[in-house]
This record gives C-alpha cells, sequence and structure tokens, in this order.
C-alpha cells in the first residue's frame, strides 16, 4: 500500500491515536472475510465474473461514499491531480491489481483453503517490498528484511504438499496474485499525491467493467442476480468501503496501514475453518 505517502487534500487533519486504530481494524476485519465469503461464493459463480463482480462492486461502494462526503463537507470535494505522466502507472495498476490479480486469486483460492490462503497472502508485503527494492531502487531495512525472511518461511510450510516439498497449483495461484498487486502498490505510488479515494474509484470500476467484459467475450455465463447482487455487496464493503476507510485512517496515521494489513490476515484465518 502507498498511505505512507498520500498527500490528502482538503484541511487539516489532527492526529488521534486510539480511534484510529479501532476504525483500521474494522476495515481490517471487513477486508479480513472477504477471502472466506468469496470461496463460498466461488460454488456459485466462475472465477472471472466473480473477480469483476467483487471490483465493481468495490467502485460503486467508493463512488458512493465520495459523494456522500461531497454532499456534507466542501472541503472534502474531490480534485484530482493527474498529470499525462500518471496514466501509464494508473493503468499498469489497474491492470495488475485490479485485472489480473483477482482473477488469479480466485482460481488459486478454489483449490486452497481459505484459512491458508489468509496466510498466504502475506506474500503482498514481501512483493512490495521486494519489487520497490528491485525495480524502483528503494531501501530495505533489517527489520523488513527479518518480516520478509519470517513471512516466506511461513508460506513454504503452509504450501507444503502432504509427503512432499512441493508447491500447490493453488498456493502457486495465490503467491502469483500477491506479486501482481505488489506492483499495483508500486505503480501506485507513483501517483500517490492524488487524492486515494478517488484511485480507489477508478481502479475498481475500470478493473471490474474490463473483467465483466472479458467474461463475456470469454463466453462464461453470468450468475443468478441474487447472486450478482451478493458479489457487488460483498465487494462494495470488503474492498471499497474497507479499503477507502483504511486510507481515511492513514491520512490521521500514515504509518498504522502497513502495520494492520496483516491483522485482516489474521482474522480471515480464524473466521473461516
Amino acid at each position: 500500500m502507498f498511505c505512507s505517502n498520500i498527500n490528502w487534500v482538503g484541511g487539516t487533519i489532527k492526529q488521534n491515536t486510539t480511534k484510529p486504530i479501532f476504525q483500521a481494524l474494522f476495515a481490517a476485519l471487513l477486508f479480513g472475510v472477504s477471502a472466506p465469503l468469496s470461496k463460498l461464493l466461488l460454488d456459485e459463480i466462475a472465477p472471472i465474473p466473480l473477480a469483476a463482480l467483487l471490483y465493481l462492486g468495490s467502485g460503486i461502494g467508493s463512488l458512493g461514499l465520495l459523494i456522500t462526503l461531497k454532499q456534507k463537507s466542501n472541503s472534502l470535494i474531490l480534485r484530482p491531480k493527474f498529470k499525462l505522466s500518471d496514466f501509464p502507472w494508473l493503468i499498469g495498476a489497474i491492470a495488475a491489481g485490479g485485472v489480473a490479480a483477482p482473477i488469479v486469486l480466485l482460481f488459486g483460492l478454489r483449490q486452497t483453503p481459505a484459512s491458508t490462503a489468509s496466510v498466504l497472502l502475506n506474500f503482498e508485503s514481501v512483493a512490495t517490498a521486494l519489487i520497490a527494492f528491485f525495480a524502483f531502487k528503494e531501501p530495505i531495512s533489517h527489520c523488513i528484511l527479518a518480516a520478509i525472511s519470517i513471512i516466506t518461511l511461513a508460506g513454504i510450510l503452509l504450501s507444503w504438499t502432504t509427503g512432499q516439498w512441493v508447491v500447490s497449483v493453488g498456493a502457486l495461484g495465490i503467491i502469483s496474485a500477491c506479486f501482481l498487486w505488489g506492483m499495483d502498490n508500486n505503480f501506485t505510488r507513483k501517483i500517490s499525491e492524488n487524492d486515494p479515494r478517488f484511485i480507489v474509484t477508478i481502479k475498481g470500476l475500470a478493473s471490474g467493467s474490463f473483467s465483466l467484459l472479458l467474461g463475456l467475450f470469454l463466453r462464461i455465463s453470468l450468475p443468478s442476480i441474487s447472486n450478482i447482487l451478493i458479489a457487488l455487496a460483498l465487494g462494495s464493503v470488503s474492498y471499497g468501503l474497507s479499503i477507502q476507510f483504511l486510507y481515511w485512517q492513514c491520512a490521521i496515521w500514515a504509518q498504522l496501514e502497513q502495520a494492520l494489513s496483516s491483522e485482516s490476515r489474521l482474522f480471515l484465518a480464524l473466521s473461516y475453518p
């Protein structure tokens, strides 16, 4: 994620060290339940349409939040600052993190217990750090190296197929999705001077629409209306609202999100047997 680089627009926000913790934990809880619920929806919806609906729900929910905030306060009026040079990064973030990553994740989740997937998803932070180091030449501290080593070891143990040290196909898919999200995080960081609420909205609507068109092009049947509404609602709450809510807290306390991102994985592991 890129919240430590956010240049928030509209007013001065006072720091509170207690309230943001509980609010960010609540956002992490909302995100944490997305994988087990998505796994249940995979029984009714194919991975590509499900990825499309989740991200469309995210974009719709984020857009609704933006409209609400705009009506309540002039200081929260959206002021995008995109430059021409920002669009390649935005397109890359949409392609990697909004289209490819969720589709690959859902295919992997089909073959992986949600509790195992929850811990494997921590590879996103490893991928983000490694890509930042090798591709963007950012320094990595000893603490980050230690964290990367621990997460990698945990991932190897969880990916172990019984009796053999072989990475399962499902685990490989989840790890691949994490590296795609790592690319997304680094790309998005390049445009983080923009209002993150606007970025989340654009990414959700654009990636969801593209994945939906991809599913139609591949002639993948759409689910029932009830399942469509359920998937949209899940995306709106678990992806859109939670991320928007977390980014708002990041503007108050920039270092909070990275520390709490793993809490959502822990909640997910406890919430699904």
